[in-house]
């Protein structure tokens, strides 16, 4: 019978147990995440072939969506499968993740609530949301009569103990697999000058190996106590665009091979990390690993920096986009329009932390989006009062371009493309008072008000 894993990309692969087959996280297409990322190294699969693969329906193929961010949920990949092929998809009290999966076509969706065990032929699967982390983000768990693969994704946090005994109990007799995330999936420290910047790349670069080091020991950690035999690193081969402008290729974003992890200063104890990387297949029965020939005589580290350079030479055409993209605002309204629209983001976000009762968690915060040569506009969480182009002492500075904004306030972006997708400049203050609460919240509110608020003339 034959069992394998085979790598696609970043968080993709295909998990294969005879005729049955799970995709986890798809993003195939070649689109942008977050209006920035880059799947790095793309998917060695050509997407028609895998698309013709499922809809042939010649094998019994399901779809495994652990959230809906774009670079787990692709919806240009999404739109062309079956539409009754069977999705799994974590049971998250928000329902906007779940629509934008059914508004792709996709309507035989099966919610995983947390724990409980569901049958696909040879697989059982079952999910696991930490509360008290995210509760847009879970675990998914694949079990088969020879293995126990826990599908983490992006949840780089100390496991909870509910968790970690349910694993146990039942990988029993099986070996247990973690793949998780390995590097950063956010702004901090790559959109902040005040800890990285220009005038010392590799000062800024040893700062940002600290922060994935102790988010690899903490993933390490939990592997150790769910008593998994063997590590996957994943969820983290991307190549931000606007950080390969900024630096002009002289850094991009921590590549989390094997071979790169084992120079960080980690803690595996018994934990084997496995040498299994994007283009590889993996037989979990017998451990053996299958490298394709483009990484049999040249190493995967150097085949992605030629990737690299061929990115660097299509930045002109990244750039064109988006100026393409916010060209109508641009000609057809002017500076003090934007200003109103700003605004308005800004009075609509105290709206909705009202409204979802967060607004207390902010007691205090000041708030500036700082547009590139135009103005200034802050927000007075104390009193919602908004000021345009007043000298204030703020606790969070968000810089960003006049085409930037425009996509903003349009919805063609959300907040996260400032912030994951590394369009904007952050600032804190004090720069060691990380404003958690108040950076989730504009992540949240970016999508309510992407679907709900934006003015009926910027709607293209």
């Amino acid at each position: 019978m034959a069992s394998n894993f085979y790598f696609l990309n970043h968080t993709s692969l295909v998990i294969q147990n005879d005729n049955d087959f799970l995709l986890l996280d798809p993003w195939l297409s070649g689109s942008l995440s977050f209006d920035g990322w880059e799947a790095h190294p793309p998917s060695f699969l050509n997407e028609d072939v895998l698309l013709a693969f499922i809809n042939s329906k010649k094998s019994n193929i399901g779809v495994v969506i652990s959230h809906g961010h774009d670079d787990h949920c692709d919806d240009e990949f999404l739109k062309k499968i079956n539409n009754e092929t069977q999705v799994f998809f974590p049971n998250y009290i928000s329902k906007g993740a779940l629509r934008r999966i059914t508004q792709n076509g996709l309507n035989n969706v099966t919610e995983l609530s947390v724990l409980k065990q569901y049958v696909f032929g040879s697989f059982t699967l079952s999910s696991y949301i930490f509360e008290d982390y995210s509760l847009d983000d879970a675990v998914i768990t694949i079990k088969t009569n020879e293995y126990f693969l826990i599908h983490a994704n992006d949840n780089s946090i100390p496991f909870s103990q509910e968790f970690i005994e349910y694993v146990i109990s039942n990988s029993k007799g099986l070996k247990v697999y973690l793949a998780s995330q390995t590097g950063i999936a956010n702004g901090f420290p790559y959109c902040y000058p005040q800890f990285f910047n220009n005038d010392n790349v590799e000062e800024s670069m040893n700062f940002a190996k600290q922060k994935i080091t102790t988010s690899v020991q903490i993933a390490i950690d939990n592997a150790k106590k769910l008593r998994a035999n063997f590590f996957i690193s994943y969820a983290a081969y991307t190549l931000s665009m606007p950080l390969l402008k900024k630096f002009n290729g002289v850094f991009s974003q921590f590549l989390p091979t094997p071979k790169n992890l084992k120079n960080l200063d980690l803690n595996w104890g018994n934990i084997d990390l496995l040498d299994f990387k994007p283009g590889d297949t993996l037989n979990p029965k017998d451990l053996n690993i299958t490298h394709p020939f483009w990484t049999e005589s040249v190493d995967f580290e150097d085949i992605c920096d030629e990737i690299k350079a061929l990115r660097l030479k299509e930045l002109n055409k990244f750039d064109k986009n988006i100026q393409d993209k916010a060209g109508i605002f641009i000609k057809n309204f002017t500076v003090k329009n934007l200003e109103k629209y700003i605004s308005n983001y800004l009075e609509n976000f105290v709206i909705y932390l009202n409204k979802s009762n967060n607004k207390f968690k902010l007691s205090g915060c000041i708030i500036e989006l700082a547009i590139e040569n135009r103005f200034t506009i802050s927000l007075n969480l104390n009193d919602d009062k908004v000021s345009i182009n007043e000298s204030i002492k703020v606790n969070k500075r968000i810089t960003i371009s006049e085409t930037a904004s425009w996509l903003l306030v349009s919805g063609i972006w959300n907040f996260e493309s400032l912030y994951i997708g590394h369009h904007g400049v952050f600032h804190r203050f004090p720069e060691t008072k990380y404003n958690e609460i108040l950076m989730n919240q504009l992540q949240i509110f970016g999508y309510v008000y992407q679907k709900r608020m934006v003015p009926d003339e910027l709607k293209l």
